[in-house]
């Protein structure tokens, strides 16, 4: 098949929470001494008089920083549009924050109300493995009749999916059970 013109830029639109949007980014709140030299005059919770007042500032970490699914999906889009013959040259998050311009958004490190995001060109061997293997397991559950395992923790961002995002919580029995905490 003719390779056709490559289609640029490959983008893709989310709506998300400031929370989602803080681990993309990888923003961590960190507490620094404030520029301005200010000490505290009294003793109090965690500090004495004279310590240097603290602040909180929000720095990039990689170690808290999630890409993993917006990666994989998009990478997914990638290899289905250059299988078609459309060569995709990089690839764009565009993320609408749901919550932007709140108390909570700012407290979060997250000042903007969209933001777009490079995404990382993963290996293509990589990609198709990883989606072969869901697909896979997809098949052999439907045949079987057979529940798959839940959501591993980092699927779930620990718990917090499964209580207020997940759409198909009432057939699974880690999300029964984090509505029946709700409940209780």
């Amino acid at each position: 098949m003719m390779k056709k013109k490559s289609i640029g830029i490959l983008k893709d639109s989310k709506t998300w929470g400031s929370w989602k949007v803080a681990k993309v980014l990888g923003l961590k709140a960190v507490k620094v001494p404030d520029p301005s030299g200010a000490i505290y005059q009294r003793s109090g919770s965690g500090y004495r008089a004279g310590d240097p007042k603290m602040i909180t500032i929000f720095q990039y970490d990689p170690e808290f920083q999630d890409t993993f699914e917006s990666d994989m999906q998009l990478n997914h889009y990638r290899l289905l549009l250059e299988d078609a013959g459309y060569p995709v040259d990089k690839m764009m998050l565009e993320i609408i924050v749901r919550d932007g311009s709140t108390y909570i958004a700012t407290n979060r490190g997250i000042t903007e109300e969209m933001y777009y995001i490079p995404v990382r060109i993963i290996y293509d061997d990589e990609v198709r493995s990883y989606f072969d293997r869901k697909r896979r397991d997809l098949l052999g559950h439907l045949q079987s009749g057979v529940m798959p395992d839940p959501c591993k923790p980092w699927e779930t961002w620990n718990g917090i999916r499964c209580e207020r995002y997940c759409p198909v919580w009432e057939s699974c029995d880690i999300g029964i059970e984090a509505h029946r905490e709700e409940k209780t």
